[in-house]
């Protein structure tokens, strides 16, 4: 079965029973295939199955009239196949229930009813907060289709599925593959990236949020959001689903060029995080979801973070564990201050502006956090721009440096001089302006990166100064050093572009 929650659904006529007899019948059933009863109410029982890898645990209802009785199975974790176990399942109950009728007469039927609600009568209820169990989403179209309870997330996925058809189209005109988007391109369209959003161009927090890197990448987040958006939006609403979404997105751009630095950073799965941690915050509370349901949305949660960093390992592409954590942080944090206004809430005043308080604090939170990067962020910029400078200068010379055995050389002063004055000069100017900005830089995303570059313009530097000595002493006996540091270099100069060095 597939859709979004998987479910079945089955009806049988009840013919000589009375409703409460069959629903003896079918508690008894339940409890012979080891399911937990949670809930049983005048004319319909709920029982939970027993775990499974396929599906987690699913709910069964069932729910009985006077003339028959519905039979309805839904899986209860964040998945959209169940390999047809909840048909299994009805299956399963139903010759159950066929075997115990052949071994109970009616009068008792109606005994072991009432013998079992009156123990049901004397345990505690708790009420807890559930979505619906009715299927939302079957079918490839009702993804993007409104309706209520889903309504904003079909609306995001639209969005970002039309933005990454403009990229896409763009990628194509230039000539290249449609099912990925070049870093440039990304950068060029709306990225978040430091040296322009910490600029003037502070909307890139939110554009990035919309935006994607290859087929995968969407395909991916748009599966896990409207998962998400399919549990969460019919219970916290959708202006409050909406909120979420934005807040965290913002929170996860902000943190992405803390953690990253220069590496452009795009995609819904810094916010999708964020509502992982508004649903993380729910399961915390105390008999907020029901038992059984935290258990399977703790372990869907589990295999989607595993999953979501294993297709990332197998495509190449890289995790913004900044953006990621960022969200999931900011999530957590926004929902348990919901829920603890609403708890202190007594007089029934604060449940209105509860969210917006809460949602408020977190926002103002994410504010300071991106003032407290764009302070400085100028002169930070002023120093990337004379590092790529520099490393210009440097490089004019790259024409005189020979390398490699057979080749010629030159035994110029000219050259010598040009090596010494440019090349070696400028990659000693870098190194001493990285280690001036290393000591006023708190961000890790830039620490990784002035590490790099210190690596890079170090060997650089050694690279120089051999082409140097062999230049003045016209001999060949450099050129093993001279190869090796050349394979060192471009070692280097592929972890610095995974870094974003260049990008832009």
């Amino acid at each position: 079965m597939i859709g979004f929650p998987p479910r079945a659904q089955s009806n049988v006529y009840l013919d000589q029973y009375t409703p409460d007899q069959y629903l003896a019948l079918t508690w008894m059933a339940m409890e012979l295939l080891g399911w937990d009863i949670s809930n049983v109410e005048a004319n319909s029982i709920t029982a939970i199955t027993p775990f499974s890898f396929l599906s987690f645990h699913d709910r069964v209802v069932v729910n009985v009239s006077d003339y028959e009785a519905e039979f309805s199975s839904t899986s209860m974790g964040m998945q959209i196949i169940d390999f047809f176990k909840n048909r299994k399942n009805l299956r399963r109950l139903t010759e159950t229930i066929a075997s115990i009728a052949e071994n109970k007469p009616p009068e008792q039927l109606q005994q072991e009813f009432e013998a079992r609600r009156g123990q049901t009568r004397e345990k505690q209820e708790q009420m807890h907060i559930t979505a619906s169990r009715e299927r939302i989403v079957e079918g490839f179209f009702s993804v993007f289709k409104p309706v209520p309870g889903y309504q904003v997330t079909p609306i995001l996925i639209t969005l970002n599925v039309l933005i990454y058809f403009m990229l896409g189209l763009t990628m194509v005109f230039t000539g290249n593959s449609f099912l990925w988007v070049h870093p440039q391109v990304l950068v060029q369209f709306g990225a978040d990236y430091k040296l322009m959003t910490l600029g003037d161009q502070p909307w890139r927090l939110f554009s990035a949020v919309f935006m994607h890197a290859s087929i995968t990448h969407i395909f991916f987040n748009m599966y896990i959001l409207m998962v998400l958006g399919v549990y969460l939006e019919r219970i916290i609403g959708s202006w409050r689903f909406l909120a979420a979404y934005l807040i965290c997105g913002f929170a996860a751009s902000t943190t992405s060029i803390w953690w990253n630095d220069l590496l452009p950073s795009v995609g819904a799965s810094g916010a999708i995080y964020g509502l992982i941690g508004v649903l993380l915050a729910m399961l915390s509370i105390k008999n907020l979801i029901e038992p059984v349901e935290r258990q399977s949305l703790l372990i869907s949660i589990l295999i989607t973070v595993v999953a979501d960093n294993l297709l990332s390992f197998i495509t190449g592409s890289g995790i913004d564990h900044g953006a990621h954590y960022g969200g999931l942080i900011f999530g957590f944090v926004l929902t348990r201050c919901y829920y603890y206004a609403v708890a202190q809430d007594k007089k029934g005043w604060l449940k209105k502006w509860a969210f917006t308080t809460s949602a408020g604090v977190v926002a103002f939170l994410g504010i300071v956090f991106f003032f407290s990067m764009k302070f400085g962020a100028d002169k930070y910029k002023d120093n990337i721009v004379r590092l790529e400078s520099n490393e210009a200068m440097a490089s004019t010379v790259s024409d005189y440096t020979l390398y490699g055995n057979g080749r010629s050389i030159y035994g110029s002063d000219d050259v010598a001089n040009k090596l010494k004055n440019f090349g070696i000069y400028y990659f000693d100017q870098n190194l001493a302006l990285l280690e001036e900005m290393r000591a006023s830089t708190l961000s890790p995303g830039a620490r990784r990166l002035n590490t790099a570059l210190k690596e890079y313009y170090g060997l650089y530097k050694q690279y120089y100064e051999v082409q140097y000595l062999r230049v003045k002493e016209g001999s060949y006996h450099y050129n093993a050093r001279i190869d090796q540091l050349w394979e060192e270099l471009e070692s280097e100069k592929i972890k610095l572009t995974r870094m974003g060095w260049g990008v832009h």
